[in-house]
C-alpha cells in the first residue's frame, strides 16, 4: 500500500526563519474554506476562527500569527538539514511511504529552497 504525502519543506539554520517561510507558504492555503475546515477538524479550531478574523480585515500579518508552530509542525518540514530528515524519518515512520516536498525558502529564493531541502536527504 502506498500513502503518500504532500508538504511544504522549508530547511534554514535559522530555525525561526523557517517557521515564517512556512507560515507565509500556508497563509495561501488557510484563507481557502476546504482548508479551514480540514484544519478545524485537525483540532484547530481556535487558530482557524483567529484567521478568519485577519482574513475580513485583510491582515495576512494576523493570518500569520494564527499559525502556531504545532500547526505548522503537523503539516510541513523546516528548520535545519538534520531537523527537516528527522522529521520526514518520523513520518515514513508513521507510515508514509511517499512524500512529496514543495519547497520553500527562507530568503525568497525558490530554486536554491530545493537544493537546500536536497541536502537534507543527501
Amino acid at each position: 500500500m502506498i500513502l503518500s504525502n504532500s508538504a511544504p519543506a522549508c530547511v534554514s539554520e535559522d530555525r525561526g526563519a523557517a517557521l515564517a517561510a512556512i507560515r507565509r507558504y500556508l497563509m495561501f492555503y488557510l484563507k481557502l474554506p476546504n482548508y479551514q475546515n480540514y484544519f478545524v477538524e485537525a483540532g484547530y479550531e481556535e487558530e482557524v476562527t483567529a484567521a478568519r478574523s485577519a482574513i475580513e480585515r485583510g491582515d495576512d500579518e494576523g493570518v500569520m500569527a494564527a499559525i502556531p508552530e504545532g500547526m505548522a509542525s503537523d503539516v510541513a518540514l523546516y528548520g535545519t538539514e538534520a531537523e527537516v530528515a528527522e522529521r520526514a524519518e518520523a513520518w515514513e515512520a508513521a507510515g508514509i511511504t511517499h512524500l512529496v516536498l514543495d519547497c520553500t525558502s527562507a530568503r525568497g529564493d525558490r530554486l536554491g529552497a530545493a537544493y537546500e531541502v536536497m541536502e537534507a536527504f543527501a
